[in-house]
């Protein structure tokens, strides 16, 4: 499939004009193909799903535990790894190329 294509498939799969600019802009930068950028996208997404998630079950465990003193601890933790995972993964495009990984 050309990027004309691909672009419009993108577009019907809701993608909007401003995620397919974004992507654009990383396909200029890197010199990659559209494939490869979605599956490098569904990868940091899913990544940042499973890091959250066990960060969450670490903090949940602490708080039920009756540990309050590494709550802190855990707070501090995601004060500081949540915007690195945010700023790292584009969420809102890794979530569209999840989702579109899955329907095709």
């Amino acid at each position: 499939m050309n990027s004309a294509k691909i672009e419009k498939d993108l577009a019907r799969n809701g993608f909007t004009g401003k995620d397919i600019a974004a992507m654009r802009q990383y396909l200029g930068q890197d010199g990659a193909t559209y494939p490869t950028l979605l599956n490098e996208l569904r990868r940091r997404f899913i990544f940042s799903i499973i890091i959250s998630f066990i960060l969450v079950c670490a903090t949940i465990h602490q708080v039920y535990s009756g540990d309050i003193n590494y709550l802190f601890a855990y707070s501090l933790t995601w004060i500081i790894i949540g915007p690195i995972i945010y700023f790292m993964t584009p969420m809102k495009l890794g979530f569209k190329a999840f989702r579109y990984k899955l329907k095709n």
